[in-house]
């Protein structure tokens, strides 16, 4: 399913629009969801897509909770090929 570049960035993107919302209502709700966003939810996901199109394998899962390991990876993430 993430092998898909659409439905990637469909995952990443449809969060934003609620964590404005969380930042217009409550601010420290706001630092809590944009922390729960960067540090669990993007791991998962770009983990998800990593293990979809064959970068890494599952048993390297946890790999992508690593601070650089996002940009290691940014290639494979973000381009289209």
């Amino acid at each position: 399913m993430m092998r898909h570049t659409f439905l990637y960035y469909l995952f990443v993107f449809l969060p934003v629009p609620v964590l404005y919302w969380v930042a217009v209502k409550n601010p420290l709700l706001f630092l809590l969801s944009l922390a729960i966003y960067g540090f669990l939810y993007r791991p998962i996901v770009d983990a998800n897509r990593l293990i979809a199109r064959g970068v890494i394998r599952e048993e390297q899962f946890f790999e992508i909770f690593h601070p650089q390991a996002q940009v290691k990876y940014f290639r494979q993430l973000f381009y289209f090929y």
